[in-house]
C-alpha cells in the first residue's frame, strides 16, 4: 500500500495537469486578440430570442481562418443580393413569368423566420417592408463568425453593393445563418443589428437552427483557388480606387496613407494614373505565409503596377498600389 498511494497520487496530479493544459490552450483559443475582433464583439449584440424555434446562445466573434469560409459567405450573400436588386427591377417586371413578384419570393425564401416574423414581412408586402436596391455587385471588406454547433455558424458581413452602371455604392451589415447539415442558408438585414448595446467580448445572439430548406436557400461548397480570390479582390480595389477613393484610401495599409499624406495626394495619384489602373489586368500572384500575416502580390500583365494584399486572417484586408 506504501507504494501504490504515491503512484495513486502521481496518476491523479498528471490528470489535473492535463485538464489544466487543455483548458488554458482552448481559452487562448477563444479570447479575441486584436482591437478589431473587439470591436464587432461590442457591435454584434443580442437579438429577440421569443421565437420557439430559435435558441441564445453566447459565443465569441472568431476570424475567418480558411478561404472556403470566407468563399462560403460570399457565396450565400451574393445570391441574396442579386435577387434582391432583381425584386425591384423595371425591365425585368416586364417578363410574365420572372418578373418581380418572381423574385420577391426567392427574398422571402432566404430572409430569416425570425426576421420576417419580428418584422410582419409576407410575401405580398416584402417590397413595400425592405428598402429598394439597385446594386449587382457585392464586395466583402469585414467577415467574422460565431461557431457554436457542429453543423452550424453565424458570419457577421460587412461590405458595398455597387451599382454596374453608375459605379454608385451603398454599405450593407448582414448577419447570416448557414446550416451546413442541409446546405441551407438564411439572412438578417442591418436594422436586426443593435449597435446600441455593449457586450465586451461576449456576443449574445439567436442561432437559426431550424432554417426551413427551400428551393432558393440552398447553396454547395465552393472550390475556389487563390488565384481567383485574388483577382476578385484585386478587381474590387480597382473599382473602388477608380470610382470611390475615399473608401479605397481607407483600405489602404497604415504605411501607404504615410507615403500619401492625405486623401488629395491620394486622389492625384489616381489622377496621374488613372488610364493605367484602368487598364490594370490580373496575371500571377505570389502568396507568402508568416506567422501572423498573409500576403498575396498580384503582378498587372501590363507591367504597370503591383498590388499587395495583406491579411491577418481573411476577415479583413488591407492593400497598397505599387507603380513599376
Amino acid at each position: 500500500m506504501k507504494k501504490v498511494l504515491p503512484i495513486s497520487i502521481i496518476s491523479i496530479l498528471l490528470v489535473l495537469l492535463i485538464i489544466i493544459s487543455v483548458s488554458v490552450n482552448n481559452n487562448k483559443r477563444n479570447i479575441p486578440t486584436d482591437n478589431k475582433v473587439n470591436e464587432y464583439n461590442e457591435l454584434i449584440n443580442d437579438i429577440d430570442n421569443t421565437d420557439k424555434f430559435k435558441q441564445k446562445t453566447t459565443g465569441k466573434v472568431q476570424k475567418i481562418t480558411s478561404i472556403s469560409d470566407y468563399e462560403l459567405a460570399y457565396i450565400c450573400i451574393s445570391k441574396f443580393y442579386n435577387y434582391y436588386a432583381m425584386m425591384y427591377d423595371e425591365i425585368i417586371n416586364e417578363n410574365p413569368i420572372y418578373n418581380n413578384d418572381y423574385y420577391s419570393q426567392k427574398v422571402y425564401n432566404m430572409l430569416s423566420k425570425q426576421y420576417k416574423e419580428k418584422y410582419n414581412i409576407s410575401k405580398d408586402n416584402i417590397k413595400e417592408k425592405l428598402d429598394k436596391i439597385e446594386y449587382l455587385n457585392v464586395e466583402i471588406y469585414t467577415l467574422y463568425y460565431i461557431t457554436n454547433y457542429e453543423d452550424s455558424k453565424v458570419y457577421y458581413i460587412e461590405g458595398l453593393l455597387r451599382n454596374e452602371n453608375t459605379y454608385e455604392i451603398k454599405d450593407f451589415k448582414n448577419i447570416v445563418y448557414i446550416n451546413n447539415a442541409n446546405q441551407t442558408f438564411t439572412v438578417s438585414l442591418e436594422n436586426d443589428i443593435k449597435e446600441s448595446v455593449i457586450v465586451g467580448n461576449d456576443v449574445n445572439y439567436i442561432l437559426d437552427i431550424d432554417i426551413e430548406k427551400n428551393e432558393d436557400n440552398t447553396f454547395s461548397y465552393p472550390k475556389t483557388s487563390y488565384e481567383e480570390f485574388a483577382e476578385r479582390i484585386t478587381n474590387s480595389i480597382r473599382h473602388l480606387v477608380l470610382n470611390n477613393p475615399e473608401i479605397a484610401y481607407k483600405l489602404l495599409t497604415d504605411n501607404s496613407k504615410e507615403k500619401y499624406k492625405n486623401i488629395n495626394e491620394f486622389k492625384a495619384f489616381i489622377n496621374e494614373n488613372r488610364r493605367d489602373l484602368f487598364l490594370f489586368s490580373y496575371d500571377k500572384i505570389e502568396k507568402t505565409f508568416t506567422n501572423k500575416t498573409f500576403t498575396i502580390k498580384v503582378y498587372d500583365k501590363n507591367s504597370k503596377f503591383i498590388i499587395y494584399l495583406f491579411f491577418d486572417s481573411f476577415s479583413n484586408f488591407k492593400y497598397e498600389i505599387n507603380k513599376l
